[in-house]
């Protein structure tokens, strides 16, 4: 009887270790995913309402200043008069973006894939921040 409870504890211990090892690889997975999507960064959220030209970005693509990543494109919304566009500007680098700050759509490469140019005015005023709009 000895032996059969020590085989049967083996046992139930090789099962346990299995089943630790699935969740903690599970676990893993899901972090590289989680830190590949940029989960854990924080955004100040801002509105970009462009015209249907906003369809044609995908989600996360960049949003940039004077050629340096400020944000990525969070999510859009299809409205009557075109796309809301979802910013995610990263929060140092709202302070740098004035509130009158225009924007682009450009293409990155040769193969179509676009980017927001931010433009900034002759006469910048202010800073932007989470929840304001651009025109």
């Amino acid at each position: 009887m000895g032996r059969q409870s020590s085989a049967l504890r083996a046992a139930i211990e090789h099962r346990v270790l299995g089943v630790v090892f699935l969740v903690v690889f599970a676990l893993l997975v899901w972090m590289t995913y989680a830190i590949f999507s940029k989960a854990f960064v924080r955004y100040a959220t801002v509105t970009l309402r462009a015209s249907r030209t906003g369809l044609q970005l995908p989600v996360n693509a960049d949003v940039k200043i004077r050629g340096v990543i400020v944000g990525m494109v969070r999510g859009r919304t299809v409205t009557r008069r075109g796309v809301d566009l979802a910013l995610g500007i990263y929060p140092d680098k709202a302070s740098v973006i004035p509130e009158n700050v225009t924007a682009r759509i450009v293409p990155k490469t040769l193969f179509g894939e676009k980017y927001v140019a931010l433009q900034v005015p002759a006469q910048p005023r202010g800073s932007i921040h989470a929840g304001d709009v651009i025109s």
